[in-house]
């Protein structure tokens, strides 16, 4: 009997151990700050949509309010937002400087994080921000606290967009992209309206590497190219239903 007790005890004890290293994002729940709420959804696939409980549109589609249909960007259609050399080196940057270096340096082939800007199709304000990762344990974001991703957001909402005539539209704009946190843009001229930024680096030097020493203002921006639709399956309860995110198949 004692020996069957010992095993049971020694069983929970590394039940409890390993349910511990399993990261913060392996179920669907809600995670409090002090000031602030996350909602963490995860399919049964694994795929996490990490945001901010004050989000209203992170399952509503972008809709053109003529048709009322999906809208999607394609190449050749008017440009929904205008360019800007700045725009790439300044939000690979955010995701750069958010995370620290002992984070970075994590070990795990999933590094890449999908990260989605709701745009006001009028003001250009940038109203809300989610995240995507895969949930695995060779996942590096598994364990990054929801502060990390609370500073992005802040971070992005104090940039502004200039939507053109053609967003005005829409019920609003998203800007989406996939990163590598330790990946970081270099800013260099000249530069194109399909090739805002320059040569792509580590963490060689500082987070943006601009030539002048001083980067822009950040107060417009423009869309990210078309290529490769991601669909993703979820609902905020509301059966909002599918959100399609329209994901560049390269960095720009």
């Amino acid at each position: 009997m004692k020996t069957r007790l010992l095993f049971t005890a020694c069983a929970l004890a590394l039940t409890t151990q390993v349910l511990g290293q399993d990261g913060l994002y392996t179920r669907t729940r809600v995670l409090q700050e002090e000031g602030y709420t996350y909602k963490c959804d995860v399919t049964s696939y694994g795929l996490v949509t990490l945001y901010n409980t004050t989000n209203k549109l992170t399952y509503q589609y972008c809709r053109d309010n003529r048709t009322g249909k999906a809208y999607s960007h394609k190449w050749g259609s008017p440009d929904i937002m205008e360019y800007e050399d700045w725009v790439w080196p300044t939000c690979y940057s955010i995701v750069n400087k958010a995370f620290t270096p002992e984070m970075k340096a994590q070990e795990g082939s999933l590094r890449e994080l999908i990260i989605t800007l709701c745009i006001n199709s009028l003001s250009g304000n940038v109203m809300e921000v989610r995240y995507k990762f895969l949930s695995s344990p060779d996942c590096i974001f598994q364990n990054v606290p929801i502060s990390v991703f609370r500073t992005m957001e802040l971070e992005f909402k104090k940039l502004k967009f200039k939507v053109t005539e053609e967003a005005r539209n829409l019920n609003h704009v998203l800007l989406v992209w996939s990163q590598d946190p330790s990946v970081t843009i270099k800013y260099t001229l000249p530069s194109t309206p399909l090739n805002p930024g320059g040569s792509i680096g580590g963490d060689g030097g500082p987070a943006t590497d601009w030539e002048d020493g001083t980067a822009p203002t950040p107060h417009f921006t423009g869309a990210a190219p078309t290529g490769q639709e991601e669909e993703s399956e979820g609902s905020n309860g509301d059966g909002e239903g599918l959100e399609t995110d329209t994901v560049p198949k390269t960095l720009p």
